[in-house]
């Protein structure tokens, strides 16, 4: 195996990580915002709204530009952690 074929090979992976990371957060984000039937109201709070639009915006983001090469997992992991 090559050199630039496993760095290309760690990057889709470590990127393919982050999307799927993303993606749980936006779902899981939405999820509580949803208003679900015999439950007394659902509240609309800061930190669960601004984690589902930096999620997305993350996302969308890693989408539109998939040849970024920046290691985006942890501190995104620590900051949504933070929220």
């Amino acid at each position: 195996m090559k050199l630039q074929s496993y760095d290309e090979l760690k990057h889709s992976k470590y990127r393919l990580s982050l999307m799927l990371f993303l993606f749980l957060n936006v779902a899981v984000s939405f999820f509580c915002l949803l208003p679900f039937t015999g439950s007394p109201g659902t509240e609309l709070s800061i930190p669960v709204i601004s984690v589902a639009l930096f999620s997305a915006t993350a996302l969308i983001t890693s989408l539109i530009r998939p040849k970024l090469k920046l290691p985006l997992l942890n501190p995104v992991a620590l900051l949504l952690g933070a929220l």
